[in-house]
């Protein structure tokens, strides 16, 4: 009987030794798998994956939008800003367009002016040469249609 519970114990230590060497082989071919599988897709929950990603998507196109809202009313500002400032610049802008008006009239004016004096003095410049020259070709014939003295408008300038 002693060779049985010997046999019987041998057999059992070789069905346990067994089994753990069957456990430590499950064991190690579940760890190496996990280390192939660990970046698998379809290790993870696909469904809450794509949810995930739509709230992060809605997420970021409302902050898009307040942002380009922002955008626009700052934008709106601005332009509304750029043309009360150029309506209140206007009643200036029209005075200064009025008074460089007047000054462009009063320099035409002065250049005018200026313009009729030369005439006036090439004109009495002529006038008096042609005076000189009939009282000079009259002195040469001997004949003074002109009386010699002053010139009747030499004396009206120096009346006054």
């Amino acid at each position: 009987m002693n060779e049985r519970r010997y046999l019987r114990a041998q057999y059992e230590f070789e069905r346990e030794k067994k089994l753990a060497e069957k456990s430590i082989y499950h064991k190690e071919k579940t760890h190496e798998w996990q280390l192939r599988l660990q970046n698998s897709p379809f290790l993870v929950d696909l469904a809450g994956d794509a949810e995930r990603v739509e709230e992060e998507m809605y997420v970021r196109e409302m902050e898009e939008k307040r942002r380009q809202r922002r955008a626009e009313l700052k934008k709106r500002k601005i332009k509304n800003e750029i043309i009360i400032k150029a309506l209140s610049e206007v009643p200036v802008l029209e005075h200064a367009r009025k008074q460089k008006k007047q000054l462009l009239e009063q320099e035409k004016r002065e250049r005018a002016l200026k313009d009729l004096r030369r005439v006036e003095a090439v004109q009495e410049r002529k006038m008096k040469e042609t005076t000189e020259g009939k009282q000079h070709g009259a002195s040469i014939e001997g004949e003074s249609p002109v009386p010699l003295g002053k010139p009747s408008h030499v004396s009206s300038l120096f009346a006054r």
